[in-house]
């Protein structure tokens, strides 16, 4: 979650977020994640091991607040 002023906490810099997790913040499947990450529309995922990747939390926490800034707009 990001604070009030809009900076991400230390915690989320340094933690993935496993596919399903990221499913589950965004409400988004997996099918349109690949999709927006095709279109440079979404945080590119981080090759953990040959079969597992994962996101930055903050990079997924920044999209969820584009997202709400791009409303208020």
């Amino acid at each position: 979650m990001l604070s009030n002023s809009g900076e991400v906490p230390r915690v989320y810099e340094e933690r993935l977020l496993a596919p399903k997790e990221v499913v589950r913040r965004t409400s988004l499947s997996r099918t349109t994640l690949w999709r927006l990450m095709q279109a440079g529309d979404f945080p590119s995922s981080v090759r953990i091991s040959p079969g597992r990747c994962g996101w930055r939390a903050a990079d997924v926490e920044r999209w969820i607040a584009s997202r709400f800034d791009a409303k208020a707009a």
